[in-house]
């Protein structure tokens, strides 16, 4: 019988952890830069899944300008985590996530990261 009362706590906590957040559904413009380059692209948030498409500065790589299904997960600390499932459209796009928290109201701010690499990222609701 305990095993079964912590088995279902543990599934509670869980599941609490991946709720959707409806004030953050929409549509974002995101910006962040690195290298001596400047991005932008778009990201739409549907509960905890949506889209991302980084907008094609570079038309010869076939990594932007596609729209990348997204996972939404949510932390304790307020963390909100998106994952950029590049892989799963186009075999030898980088998956890598957003790690952000809620600034002034409509804006997401945090950090893009790439394996190593990491690079501020700011999102704005429109």
């Amino acid at each position: 019988m305990h095993y079964k009362v912590m088995l279902a706590m543990l599934l509670a906590t869980t599941s609490l952890a991946s709720l959707a957040d409806p004030d953050l559904d929409g549509k974002y413009a995101a910006s962040w830069g690195g290298n001596g380059k400047f991005f932008e692209a778009e990201l739409v948030i549907e509960g905890n899944a949506g889209t991302w498409n980084a907008h094609a500065l570079n038309k010869h790589n076939p990594c932007f300008g596609r729209d990348y299904p997204i996972v939404v997960s949510f932390r304790p600390d307020d963390i909100i985590r998106i994952d950029l499932l590049a892989s799963k459209v186009l075999p030898g796009c980088d998956d890598w996530f957003l790690k952000l928290k809620r600034g002034e109201p409509g804006v997401l701010l945090g950090l893009r990261i790439n394996g190593e690499e990491s690079h501020k990222i700011t999102l704005v609701k429109e």
